[in-house]
């Protein structure tokens, strides 16, 4: 089953794209003013991943019309176009993170909810696989502090799961989520990593966010106002707050 998943990503400190199949055309928060913008993804998917590589956002992958993709699309504020590199395999529900001139396309899965463990690298230009593989991860989510990618989360076992991974080795945290989830969603603030919502075992949809410093997670005594996971939900980060865009 797909279901419909934005996703969001910060512009320099303090603006928000938005990417929702629900609706293509992207739009843009600044904290205070939502606005759509003329460009629109296509296709229009779904359960795709993005980050950002210097100014430009870029949409990996993802599902529409029940087809699952390999494409990448790229916005620069004003146009959206497709690379000509594609993705090494055609998937959906996987993540993405920026390390220094690169972003790293992590697992997801061929639609059958089933990870996968490859690592893709995409300078702006060129798409390489890399060596180093995670533990079969879909339906995780990520981000950066201090160097290192982290992973977490997973679709089935493994939701629990922390991965890091500095570009070149990856490891699996002796730390773990204190509620395993899946389809959460990261943001950064400061010297830690939120892990917010998701969807627990049995598929409960959680309010809770976790943070993470690097070696110890706790749970935040504040809650969303209700519970969401990134299958319908998406954050970006600003300098100084963590927008969570809900899709339902």
């Amino acid at each position: 089953m797909f279901i419909l998943r934005p996703i969001a990503r910060s512009i320099q400190t303090y603006a928000t794209y938005i990417f929702n199949a629900r609706a293509p055309t992207i739009q843009w928060y600044n904290g205070l003013v939502r606005q759509g913008q003329a460009a629109a993804l296509s296709p229009a998917v779904t359960a795709a991943s993005s980050s950002f590589i210097g100014s430009i956002a870029f949409v990996f992958g993802g599902f529409s019309g029940g087809t699952v993709y390999n494409t990448i699309q790229r916005y620069d504020g004003s146009a959206r176009s497709t690379d000509a590199s594609v993705l090494g395999a055609a998937r959906e529900s996987r993540s993405a993170a920026t390390l220094g001139a690169n972003a790293f396309i992590f697992g997801g899965d061929n639609g059958d909810g089933v990870g996968t463990t490859s690592i893709y690298r995409y300078n702006g230009a060129n798409r390489t696989t890399d060596g180093a593989t995670i533990d079969g991860t879909s339906h995780g989510c990520s981000n950066v502090l201090s160097s290192n990618a982290f992973i977490f989360g997973n679709n089935g076992a493994g939701r629990a799961r922390i991965q890091r991974y500095n570009g070149t080795t990856r490891t699996t945290d002796s730390a773990t989520l204190n509620t395993g989830v899946q389809d959460a969603t990261a943001g950064v603030l400061g010297s830690y990593l939120y892990v917010i919502g998701g969807l627990s075992s049995g598929s409960v949809a959680q309010n809770i966010v976790q943070k993470y410093d690097g070696s110890t997670v706790t749970t935040e005594s504040s809650t969303l106002s209700s519970p969401v996971s990134g299958l319908c939900s998406s954050s970006g980060e600003t300098t100084v707050c963590i927008f969570i865009v809900t899709g339902k």
